[in-house]
């Protein structure tokens, strides 16, 4: 009895019967369950400016990040994965989504993204790969930049140890100086970053000098399909209605973030010797204030929040009309998607006269003697790993570089999880098929 032990890695099940002459003498098939690698496959990175793309790159603008990967030639199974770090200036929605196929639709590979800056895009294979072989495409996230830089390059970490770096059209990053100042009454709005996407903050810009009338008054209305939206003002002050006055167009102008405001009044403070109020409505709210009659400029910011999570759609799209003294301003927020990604691959054949059973996705073997004809078993060594064993890499890719299966080799496990399985040696196989 000629027995010969091998490596198993990622080893799930292996069973092998003699089936003819030769008798098995033991058999162990138990191994540690399949652990995922980490999969570089990542060829390039690009950063490409979603608001502003000819230039110059703000802070706050939108960047759409496209990681380019091929796994052509590399070995890959369901669960592996492959994982980007985001540099800290470069700030992602919480998102989940598929890479999917061109062709058929089926996912390939699902991602997932946390809310936050300097982020860590994570990404699975799944039994795609199975059915798949040289898998390559392309990956999308969409983040926004938060600080200005003094370069241009943006460096991406792949799987703790790759770097690839990127370089944005148009420069560095830089802060908006001269910001756009309105002459009558502006609608702005989005969904939010901070891990509560069901919700959207909403500004109206209201010129003084573009209200003729003593008192301002606005009366906002909110859209009701896809489910509707509903005021939202929690109790800590962070997400809560405010007035914030400029008092000068110069002033607002040179604050493009509004971060700076010349006064900052919450509903039922006192302003411009009256009151700040705001009351909600079935279909949204209306709101006044004392107008100062000069140059100032406010801005009412307020939040909403979806009223079903069915309206957490990609593609879904939620309208918002303010009347500020018989002046109409519209705002559109739409649920986009944060992230998407396609791929491509050839599908994997299945060969004629296969030596193992096999399920690709569980990698157990069941070896027979019978599989290999009784021309292949009177080769030599050399030709029977390459005529009769070398279909066995087919039981997945895991297996890739093992020692081939033939009549009167081993199964080499002395090193992994223990597996050992004799074999009949050649000469006790004789003649028969």
């Amino acid at each position: 009895m000629s027995v010969r032990t091998r490596r198993v890695p990622l080893a799930t099940v292996v069973a092998c019967s003699l089936v003819g002459v030769g008798a098995l003498t033991g058999i162990a098939s138990l191994a540690a369950p399949a652990q995922a690698a980490e999969i570089n496959a990542i060829t390039n990175a690009t950063i490409r400016n979603r608001s502003t793309p000819a230039g110059p790159n703000y802070v706050y603008d939108n960047y759409n990040l496209i990681f380019a990967f091929d796994t052509t030639g590399k070995t890959v199974a369901e669960d592996d994965t492959l994982n980007i770090q985001l540099p800290s200036e470069l700030r992602t929605r919480a998102a989940s989504f598929n890479v999917t196929d061109q062709d058929t639709g089926g996912a390939a590979l699902k991602c997932s993204i946390p809310a936050g800056e300097g982020q860590v895009l994570s990404c699975a294979f799944t039994d795609y790969v199975t059915t798949h072989d040289n898998a390559r495409g392309d990956i999308h996230v969409v983040a926004d930049m938060v600080r200005q830089t003094t370069t241009d390059t943006f460096s991406f970490t792949i799987n703790h140890s790759v770097e690839i770096d990127a370089t944005v059209p148009n420069g560095n990053i830089v802060k908006n100086t001269n910001g756009y100042a309105p002459e009558t009454a502006y609608k702005y709005g989005w969904q939010l970053h901070e891990g509560h996407t069901e919700r959207f903050m909403w500004e109206i810009h209201i010129p003084a000098q573009s209200i003729q009338s003593p008192v301002i008054s606005i009366t906002d209305t909110f859209d009701t399909s896809n489910g509707g939206y509903k005021l939202f003002n929690d109790g800590v002050k962070n997400q809560q209605a405010r007035l914030l006055k400029w008092n000068t167009t110069a002033a607002y102008r040179n604050d493009p973030y509004h971060q700076h405001p010349s006064e900052l009044v919450w509903v039922g403070d006192s302003i411009n010797g009256g009151t700040f109020t705001m009351t909600e409505t079935a279909d949204g709210f209306v709101a006044s204030f004392p107008n100062s009659n000069d140059d100032a400029i406010y801005d009412l910011k307020y939040y909403t929040e979806l009223k079903t999570p069915e309206g957490l759609k990609v593609g879904n799209v939620f309208n918002n009309t303010a009347n500020v003294n018989g002046q109409t301003a519209t705002k559109t927020v739409a649920i986009e998607t944060v992230g998407w990604g396609n791929v491509e691959s050839q599908l994997r054949t299945t060969p004629s006269d296969s030596l193992c059973d096999y399920s690709a996705h569980d990698c157990a073997f069941t070896f027979r003697v019978n599989d290999c004809s009784l021309a292949e078993r009177e080769h030599d060594a050399s030709s029977e790993e390459e005529s009769c064993a070398h279909r066995c890499e087919r039981c997945s890719g895991h297996w890739s570089g093992c020692s081939r299966h033939c009549p009167g080799r081993g199964l080499d496990a002395s090193t992994s999880a223990g597996v050992s399985v004799p074999f009949a040696s050649t000469s006790s196989l004789g003649s028969s098929a």
